[in-house]
């Protein structure tokens, strides 16, 4: 088979507009009818009976009902536990081994090495550093980390009350251990092979568009026997500089509040961002990551700021008054506080 050598800058102008389609889609939102309609094709893919499908307002969610819900449909935690784990490898496994390596092997086949690569270029490499490095990894990051807090979050006074520490662990440990799958590398490559097909590639149209559509509609999902639960996507993604980034509030949100704070792409909580007046001096000069410390004072200055010079002052946890000027310097004094403020001006006007 010859293959695809040459190219026209109207094929490469629609394979860009597939790069921004991708990155608007992640917040688009489907219906209930259209998510069920991509699971249950993916279930008869791999010869299953078409499961029940809910779509859960976000993965926090989506995770708390899979754990509660799931108990309904299949009785014994052990036997859930191996029928989940089992099906979300054959999930996993129809995505990678049957779909996507025989999209790729007819990519390969038919489209020249040099095209393969400025494609990857234009596509692969461009969206894997936004959607997989950035909006996927701190999704997992957060979800695993904060699963127990939000979740308690989420429970009302009384009830956390009543919950034991062992019972709480334990619940703690079992939705960590819940099945879970987000999307980032197969919707990626789902643009890769779209716009491959633009470049003339001839695909196996039945597999291209079912590997395509459930990427690109139930991209994050929990999969049980006769049940899956789909979050929905966010409704709202902040970027500055192809980073997550978002001084004012999340910088990605879903419909039930539920989601990340972001500044210049790092990961940080809601406190540097909605409340960085509260942030203590031990808070800030304890903080190992150097880019964090600089945005946790970077924010404290954009809420606090002495009238007449660049700086923030308070007490630190030795109660010894400190100023941190807008460089990240800071000084400590031992005297009394208007002694204090007076001989740290005077040595930060010298500074600067």
């Amino acid at each position: 088979m010859t293959k695809i050598t040459k190219s026209k800058p109207e094929q490469w102008e629609k394979i860009k507009s597939i790069k921004d389609r991708c990155l608007e889609d992640v917040t688009k939102q489907y219906s209930l009818k259209e998510v069920k309609g991509v699971v249950c094709d993916m279930y008869t893919s791999i010869r299953l009976s078409q499961p029940i499908v809910l779509l859960a307002p976000s993965p926090l969610s989506m995770i708390i009902w899979s754990h509660a819900v799931s108990k309904v449909f299949n009785s014994g935690s052990q036997l859930n536990s191996q029928l989940s784990s089992q099906l979300h490898w054959q999930l996993s496994s129809q995505l990678s081994s049957q779909l996507s390596s025989q999209l790729y092997s007819q990519l390969n086949s038919q489209l020249d090495s040099q095209l393969n690569s400025q494609l990857n270029s234009q596509l692969n490499s461009q969206l894997n550093s936004q959607l997989n490095s950035q909006l996927y990894s701190q999704l997992y990051s957060q979800l695993r980390s904060q699963l127990r807090s939000q979740l308690y979050s989420q429970l009302d006074s009384q009830l956390r009350s009543q919950l034991s520490s062992q019972l709480s662990s334990q619940l703690d440990s079992q939705l960590k251990k819940e099945p879970y799958y987000i999307g980032s590398w197969w919707r990626i490559w789902s643009a890769l092979y779209r716009g491959a097909e633009i470049l003339g590639v001839k695909f196996d149209k039945e597999k291209l568009d079912l590997f395509a559509n459930f990427n690109e509609i139930a991209n994050c999902w929990c999969a049980h026997q006769n049940l899956c639960i789909v979050s929905k996507n966010p409704v709202k993604i902040h970027w500055k500089d192809k980073r997550l980034h978002n001084e004012e509030g999340m910088s990605v949100e879903y419909v039930d509040g539920w989601g990340l704070y972001s500044i210049y792409g790092l990961p940080v909580d809601e406190q540097i961002v909605l409340y960085p007046e509260t942030q203590n001096i031990k808070q800030i000069l304890e903080e190992k990551n150097e880019r964090k410390k600089t945005i946790r004072i970077k924010m404290l200055l954009k809420k606090t700021k002495h009238e007449d010079c660049d700086y923030y002052y308070g007490v630190n946890i030795d109660k010894k008054y400190i100023c941190i000027t807008k460089n990240g310097r800071h000084l400590i004094a031992n005297k009394s506080k208007k002694s204090a403020i007076k001989e740290l001006e005077n040595k930060i006007l010298k500074e600067v």
